[in-house]
């Protein structure tokens, strides 16, 4: 709405100019005592009282506040009185103050100062993608965005979890199209579509047009209903580097582990084969061992739940229905879960390549084809129990220790 004026004060800040008379006044009060009368009259000619300011005169001189209240000063010409006593001062019984003046007017430069409120209304704009400065993220792993109520700057933290690399929707991957940049385990970023971004679930929001559906538009709104929700997501536990770890240590840690979210093989494989790799951004640490022998490198992938992506979630793809970086369509969840196995195809082939061995364990799920075919051939198992599964860890690392000795 318009800016309405709250209050207005005038200062006197140059000479007095077009010095004029006027009439005597006479002015009365109510004093308790004749002596309050007497400084009644006297104080009364300190008086310096605003009259008038032609507003079309002004020139702003600065303005400070925010949207919905502001304080601006001006400079202009403004008319005042000033009196001096005339014809003495009267005091009645009945408390009666009866004081006159002579009226002097006269004109100078003032400083005027306004304060000023109005209503405003805001209206949400949501949009697909929106770009913001992320430059004091990586400090504290929080970002300053102007995201907030009524346009204000909210903090929003990072959780470390990461969107992957561009990528292309195909439904074949072998060989691995041009622009699939996520399923490079060598991948060493020199642009922007190489780079991995942050995650930012807390600036990230579900979108629906006025009957509740959600939409791929951008939606605005005044409703202050709807302010939309962050959607569905989770960040996995942190995954850390290969090192020497006590059992101790390592059962605290997978005490630690919580299962939440849903089940994705690829991007399980493709940073498992990055940890490792002689090359990519990990290769100072993974060319030699120690020692300067080679490296026998193996990767045991376990998993204990079958493939299953999530249209509606906030992943490190994005929001699917939205973004439609796996499938293309983002309505089509069975696409969007074969889409997921030709990566996690590709990731286990660009492991093997690398000459990393690839064990498979399905605990308390379904041994599929499609975690045989990523396994290197006979290297493949299934548990349906904890004593199974320490059976097969068992026969991984007796075949693990006799390939070491053979090589």
């Amino acid at each position: 709405s318009p800016w309405e004026q709250q209050t207005i004060d005038y200062t006197r800040t140059g000479e007095a100019t077009n010095t004029r008379s006027e009439p005597q006044i006479n002015n009365q009060t109510y004093h308790s005592t004749f002596d309050a009368c007497v400084a009644h009259y006297y104080a009364f000619q300190d008086n310096e009282d605003f009259v008038s300011s032609n507003e079309a005169g002004w020139t702003q001189v600065s303005a400070s506040g925010d949207d919905y209240s502001r304080t601006v000063v001006y400079n202009g010409q403004a008319t005042y009185d000033t009196y001096t006593g005339a014809g003495g001062t009267y005091y009645y019984a009945s408390d009666l103050c009866d004081v006159n003046f002579n009226v002097t007017r006269f004109d100078a430069e003032s400083t005027i100062t306004v304060t000023e409120t109005r209503e405003v209304e805001w209206e949400w704009v949501y949009k697909g993608e929106v770009e913001h400065n992320l430059a004091g993220l990586y400090d504290d792993n929080q970002v300053d965005v102007q995201t907030g109520w009524a346009n204000t700057w909210e903090t929003v933290s990072w959780d470390g979890c990461i969107e992957e690399a561009d990528t292309v929707p195909n439904t074949v991957f072998d060989p691995v199209p041009s622009g699939a940049y996520d399923l490079d385990i060598n991948l060493v970023p020199s642009n922007e579509n190489e780079r991995w971004k942050p995650s930012l679930n807390g600036i990230t929001y579900d979108r629906e047009d006025s009957s509740g559906n959600w939409t791929r538009s951008e939606v605005r709104t005044d409703d202050s209903d709807d302010d939309f929700d962050n959607p569905y997501y989770t960040c996995p536990t942190a995954a850390f580097r290969l090192t020497d770890i006590s059992r101790g240590n390592m059962q605290t840690y997978v005490n630690s582990l919580t299962a939440s979210g849903n089940t994705y093989h690829d991007i399980g494989m493709i940073w498992g084969a990055r940890f490792i790799s002689p090359n990519g951004i990990f290769q100072s640490a993974n060319e030699t061992a120690p020692n300067g022998d080679a490296i026998s490198r193996h990767i045991v992938f376990m998993t204990d739940g079958e493939l299953q992506p999530y249209n509606y979630g906030y992943t490190t793809y994005g929001m699917e229905w939205w973004d439609q970086r796996i499938s293309g369509d983002g309505d089509d969840w069975t696409q969007t879960t074969a889409n997921h196995a030709e990566r996690f195809q590709a990731a286990c082939r660009a492991a093997r390549q690398e000459n990393m061995s690839v064990w498979v364990v399905a605990f308390g799920t379904t041994l599929t084809q499609n975690l045989i075919d990523c396994a290197t051939p006979g290297r493949a198992f299934a548990a349906t129990n904890s004593a199974e599964l320490e059976e097969r860890f068992k026969e991984i690392a007796q075949q693990i220790a006799a390939l070491r000795l053979t090589q």
